[in-house]
């Protein structure tokens, strides 16, 4: 199970996506942006977001920093 990966946001662009990634980082997360090159390509929000992953036994702590930090704008 330690190998699995979820998705714990979505972005429509790379510059929140990479913000999200640096935020994690820096609270000892590890995490991966999918999807980037896609979405860069086809910018169009419907098509494919830009999804924040992180190992299933880190999500709970990495959503609760996520949205610690939204709160916070």
């Amino acid at each position: 199970m330690a190998d699995e990966f979820v998705t714990v946001a979505k972005f429509a662009n790379s510059f929140e996506a990479r913000l999200a990634k640096m935020r994690l980082d820096a609270n000892g997360i590890d995490s991966f942006v999918v999807g980037e090159t896609f979405a860069n390509m086809y910018p169009v929000p419907q098509i494919g977001f830009i999804e924040l992953q992180v190992a299933a036994v880190q999500a709970d702590e990495a959503a609760k920093i996520l949205e610690s930090a939204e709160q916070e704008q």
